[in-house]
């Protein structure tokens, strides 16, 4: 689980299942689900090319990943370094009252799926009978997509939001491994 900043400043938080099988002491694969959220911000409309107005962002993303980590041997402090590739899904809802004041509306509530794939780098420690703990830093990859507006959005004159999907983390890891000692 980690804390991390969306563009406009806003934090959020990833939380992640692993599922590891050791090949050696030293290389692993296996898959990993990883749940992505950004705090709702309220921002000044930047979308349309009307007059601007406030409005509120928020979204998620999960992620299905196939993974391979390399690991240095031994104990102590160890580095490692995770490659994955996969699926994504990502939403994208952008909502507020109308620019004259009229009721709340959804402006843009959309959700997209494509290709992800990601690379991670950390070092760990591993403590008490397999639980660690890893400072980690990561790029995430998602392909663009374009989000597009509602009806409203399109009454308000909102125009569709593209997103390159680039992401970078810094991580404190924590969590506890189950298996053969030395996994």
């Amino acid at each position: 689980c980690e804390a991390k900043r969306d563009r406009f400043g806003g934090t959020g938080y990833m939380f992640s299942l692993d599922y590891l099988r050791n090949l050696s002491r030293s290389v692993a694969i296996g898959g990993e689900w990883t749940y992505i959220a950004r705090e709702q911000q309220e921002i000044t409309n930047v979308y349309t090319p009307v007059v601007p107005f406030v409005t509120r962002v928020r979204g998620d993303t999960n992620l299905v990943l196939g993974i391979v980590r390399l690991r240095a041997p031994g104990t102590g402090l160890r580095p490692y370094g995770l490659v994955g590739a996969g699926w994504y899904r990502t939403r994208l809802n952008v909502y507020g009252a109308w620019p004259n004041g009229g009721p709340e509306a959804n402006f843009i509530n959309d959700a997209k799926t494509g290709f992800a794939w990601m690379t991670r780098a950390g070092i760990e420690y591993t403590a008490l009978s397999g639980s660690f703990i890893a400072l980690e830093g990561g790029y995430l990859r998602t392909t663009a997509k374009s989000f597009g507006p509602t009806a409203a959005g399109l009454a308000a004159g909102f125009l569709p939001v593209s997103s390159t999907g680039d992401g970078i983390s810094l991580a404190l890891r924590a969590g506890i491994r189950f298996g053969p000692s030395g996994s």
